[in-house]
């Protein structure tokens, strides 16, 4: 009897030994997952369709705000040139947040005036499609004149078409106005900030401005808040 009990003693001791072994071995596992989960994190490409209007790393501790005019030429300047800076150098490496809301100020010059609402809801239904800042560059490459009809309906409809989006799905988009409450709370949004023209653009909830072509202010604001923050 007592050789038994000793063999059972053994038999369960080992037991235990084998438990714990396991639990250590999955406690590792998961540490080990969660560090490559962090450092792939890290090193992952910043994506630029984060969510549509936005771009960048959520998580920046500077945040740049673009209230523009699809119409707008001084806005048309910045998205043709300083804005591809700023995306290579800020937005990609993930040193800020960039969001683009839309003030379709343009309409309100003449009587009638639709094309600046009428494209900043179509790259919201581009943007449905994961295609917001694409249909966005499109539309500023595109620019020529205001309200004589460069964006009219068909014209943006033929922009989707030569994006290769799904043209059922945008057309019907567009037509709906699917997203009118979004453009529509953009414009309050810029009306409580007392914006009284486009582009506007804010660094961390302070207006910034400038009159350099070349938007260098903009620059040098980011950088001085980068700065602060330690970015």
């Amino acid at each position: 009897m007592p050789k038994k009990h000793k063999n059972f003693s053994r038999q369960r001791s080992s037991s235990k030994n084998l438990q714990r072994n396991v639990l250590l071995g999955i406690g590792a596992i998961v540490g080990i997952v969660a560090i490559v989960a962090i450092i792939a994190s890290q090193s992952a490409p910043i994506d630029m369709s984060f969510p549509p209007r936005e771009a960048g790393n959520p998580n920046a501790r500077v945040v740049v705000e673009e209230f523009s005019d699809y119409q707008c030429p001084f806005c048309g300047l910045f998205a043709t040139t300083a804005e591809i800076r700023l995306r290579e150098e800020y937005i990609k490496p993930g040193r800020i947040l960039f969001i683009y809301r839309s003030y379709p100020v343009v309409d309100s010059f003449v009587s009638g005036g639709s094309e600046s609402h009428l494209a900043a809801l179509a790259a919201l239904c581009a943007g449905d499609q994961d295609m917001f800042w694409e249909y966005h560059d499109h539309l500023y490459q595109n620019q020529s004149g205001e309200n004589q009809g460069y964006f009219n309906t068909a014209r943006l409809q033929a922009f989707a078409a030569q994006l290769h989006l799904d043209s059922l799905q945008f057309n019907q988009c567009l037509s709906n106005q699917t997203h009118l409450n979004v453009v529509n709370a953009d414009v309050q949004r810029g009306n409580a900030l007392r914006i009284n023209g486009t582009p506007t653009f804010f660094v961390n909830g302070v207006v910034v401005s400038g009159t350099s072509a070349d938007f260098e202010w903009l620059f040098d604001a980011i950088d001085r808040e980068l700065l602060k923050v330690g970015g």
